[in-house]
């Protein structure tokens, strides 16, 4: 009887070999990415170093990289010298995939809303808390730039998701600074769309002003300290307002996303 034919793949190039080979790899190197050991827009080592470094062959290490490509860490240009190129972890990227996720689990944006109205309270409570005085300038000067469009509904538009953001990025909280990141080209479409389609969906220019009014008055709360009034006001303030929004059901979530 004929002896059955030996494998065509090295035990090293075994799939399950090679798997766990690319994940260790994967894994290193995002940690070195994250971590900043290889420096943000620097080059990942050539794939005959990475060979070298971590004792495989090439294939888990294209398979990493390749992972790494998906991930948004890493750009891989043809015919450059170096290895590929590394990049920082990208809120748009992350952005892009929770509004396909969302739109794939059926969300509508009265759900995003909802879960601003969740996140963005608590957000004003922590500032009021520990807000310095950079901080709370910060927000006031921004105040400042609204007035100054607030006779434009795109221009204006395009800023007033900013301030909410800003609440976020503030905070000290980094969790919630990233995930109202996720959401923020979300909101900056809606936004965008509203602003696009009437004198600034039904609120106008008045009610353009009523906001920046609202937006003035938290910050007045932080100042004070009062982070339970700051909390509550910045709860019942997005609750009043869902109804400008409302143009802006019947799109998608991932179709604000630009």
């Amino acid at each position: 009887m004929d002896n059955p034919p030996a494998s065509s793949a090295a035990p090293s190039e075994r799939p399950a070999v090679v798997r766990k080979a690319a994940e260790r790899v994967l894994a290193e190197l995002r940690r070195q990415i994250v971590s900043g050991e290889i420096a943000e827009d620097g080059n990942l080592p050539t794939e005959g170093e990475l060979v070298e470094r971590f004792g495989v062959s090439r294939t888990p290490i294209r398979e990493a990289i390749r992972v790494l490509e998906m991930e948004g860490l890493v750009r891989s240009q043809q015919g450059q010298r170096h290895g590929a190129r590394v990049q920082p972890p990208s809120t748009r990227v992350a952005a892009r995939q929770t509004g396909l996720l969302l739109r794939r689990r059926g969300a509508s944006l009265a759900d995003v809303y909802q879960a601003r109205q969740a996140i963005e309270p608590f957000a004003a409570r922590l500032l009021a808390e520990g807000a310095s005085g950079q901080t709370i300038a910060a927000l006031k000067a921004f105040c400042i730039e609204e007035r100054r469009v607030v006779a434009d509904p795109r221009a204006w538009g395009r800023a007033a998701p900013v301030f909410h953001q800003m609440l976020l990025d503030l905070c000290g909280n980094q969790t919630l600074a990233v995930l109202g990141a996720q959401l923020f080209d979300i909101v900056a479409g809606q936004i965008s769309v509203e602003m696009s389609e009437t004198d600034g969906g039904v609120s106008g220019a008045a009610g353009r002003s009523k906001a920046i009014d609202a937006h003035e008055r938290l910050i007045t709360l932080i100042e004070r300290r009062d982070a339970d009034r700051a909390e509550t006001f910045w709860r019942a303030h997005l609750q009043a307002a869902w109804p400008w929004h409302q143009v802006t059901e019947r799109l998608n979530v991932d179709d604000l996303l630009r």
